[in-house]
């Protein structure tokens, strides 16, 4: 019983000096536990830091072409429900491993939110669009024996001398038309950044030759032709409204044959995916 209570007298003796430590140093206070709110703000702090990050859209318009019974197949196997076509370009990614399709162009553009960008891989091809017509000179000065004679209009009266003095058709106006790919965007992001509505216009353009409007031959044997070029476009212009990274194909083109015309045998499938980059 003795012993016991020595014991005890010692652990409050302890005790005591564990909580009164010696000079200003008080009693040993618990830590306060954090507030419900204190904690959300904590939990919540690196995402409220992220959403001060600015951000801007990257645009990535992929044109696919394949036989045109491969595209009917693919449409009447699909039934979208959303505007989603995430699956669909899977399925036609396969085709494209396969051989069955082949990735004709791919472009992309970044742009910040509510602002226009352009991206262009072109050749400048410039053509005459006005000519002056062929004409004779309203006189002619010529020098003989160093004398010099003017021969007025009309003055001349033979064939070949007139056909000497026709100038051909000169160009007066020229006009220059971008062959290659041309990408041009406008992003706008909403919907806690996870939305973009988007205005794009991608255009695929090809000088595929030339057409002969006039081709003559002078009396001397010189040849005069006038030519326009042959220009073949596959583009469109539209406003779509997308979720960050998810695919949509807004149409489909037809694509060229070898000689410029259309080739309804083939067709080019048009996807478009926007992804919100974070800038830190």
């Amino acid at each position: 019983m003795k012993k016991a209570l020595i014991a005890t007298a010692m652990l409050s003796a302890v005790t005591a000096a564990l909580l009164a430590a010696p000079g200003d140093r008080g009693p040993v206070i618990p830590a306060r536990e954090p507030e419900p709110e204190e904690q959300a703000r904590e939990l919540l702090a690196p995402q409220a830091q992220q959403n001060n990050f600015p951000r801007q859209v990257r645009v990535q318009v992929e044109m696919i072409e394949m036989p045109h019974e491969l595209l009917t197949e693919l449409l009447y196997r699909s039934s979208p429900g959303t505007a989603d076509a995430g699956m669909l370009r899977d399925v036609v990614q396969a085709r494209v491993k396969k051989g069955d399709a082949a990735i004709l162009e791919t472009m992309i553009c970044t742009a910040r939110s509510g602002e226009k960008a352009l991206s262009e891989s072109i050749s400048e091809y410039i053509y005459p669009t006005a000519y002056e017509r062929s004409q004779t000179p309203n006189s002619v000065s010529i020098t003989v024996n160093g004398a010099t004679a003017t021969a007025e209009d009309g003055s001349t009266t033979s064939p070949v001398e007139l056909a000497k003095l026709i100038a051909p058709p000169t160009p007066t106006s020229f006009e220059t038309r971008n062959c290659g790919s041309t990408l041009e965007i406008e992003p706008t992001l909403g919907g806690n950044d996870k939305i973009i509505d988007l205005r794009f216009a991608p255009d695929c353009v090809w000088h595929t030759g030339d057409t002969y409007y006039m081709e003559e031959k002078d009396r001397l044997g010189n040849v005069t032709k006038i030519q326009m070029p042959v220009i073949y476009s596959a583009r469109t212009t539209t406003a779509l409204t997308l979720k960050d990274g998810q695919y949509q194909m807004p149409c489909v083109l037809t694509p060229k044959d070898g000689k410029g015309n259309p080739d309804p045998s083939r067709k080019v499938m048009l996807f478009v995916k926007c992804d919100v980059l974070m800038v830190k």
